[in-house]
């Protein structure tokens, strides 16, 4: 996937309905949960913030908790994987199971873990991927839309839905409510980056 558009995939992701933590499955890498552009133009992070995020309880996030983060991430998306295909919500084996991982962590539940990642994401969708500075989700999708926009190789169907997606999303970016998160993402930007691939 292209850089430019990997940003705005979170935010895209929250708004198409990915509920953040509410136990379900939350976890579903946005690209995953959100219709989808074709590959040539694929939604971004910032977009994929926006939607849902509005909705999201922000919390503030700690070194510690990114750290704990990072560190559950795979077990966390190993329990998610091993749900059958097709299925929209854990069962209550599953939510346990997420609950145990959660807590290996030192996480309280898996509903902190899930409003860490939300938070995380949010934040995410606001960096730069070129500079990793953080310019805001609103900057990054409209710096979106201009490169999506110029790309002759995307198919003009194409573009106008990528470009129709990232527009809707700009409406609906929620105010960051803890602008000290910003810095504790920023810090470990590359770190996140490889622990939440968005292709």
């Amino acid at each position: 996937m292209r850089a430019i558009t990997k940003p705005a995939l979170l935010l895209l992701g929250l708004a198409a309905g990915v509920p953040a933590a509410s136990g379900a499955f939350a976890q579903t890498p946005p690209a995953a949960a959100a219709p989808q552009a074709p590959a040539a133009a694929p939604q971004s992070p910032a977009a994929a913030a926006a939607g849902n995020a509005a909705d999201v309880k922000q919390i503030p996030l700690t070194p510690a908790l990114v750290d704990q983060f990072i560190a559950a991430k795979k077990d966390v998306d190993a329990a998610l994987d091993a749900m059958p295909e097709g299925v929209d919500q854990p069962d209550p084996a599953t939510l346990a199971k997420l609950d145990a991982v959660a807590k290996k962590y030192k996480f309280d539940d898996y509903k902190q873990y899930d409003a860490t990642e939300t938070n995380i994401g949010i934040v995410m969708a606001g960096i730069d991927p070129a500079t990793k500075q953080y310019i805001g989700p609103e900057a990054v999708i409209k710096k979106q839309i201009g490169e999506v926009q110029a790309d002759k190789q995307i198919p003009a169907k194409d573009k106008k839905d990528t470009v129709d997606q990232l527009t809707a999303a700009l409406a609906t970016i929620p105010k960051l409510q803890y602008p000290d998160n910003v810095a504790v993402v920023t810090k470990n930007f590359d770190r996140l980056n490889e622990a939440m691939p968005q292709d």
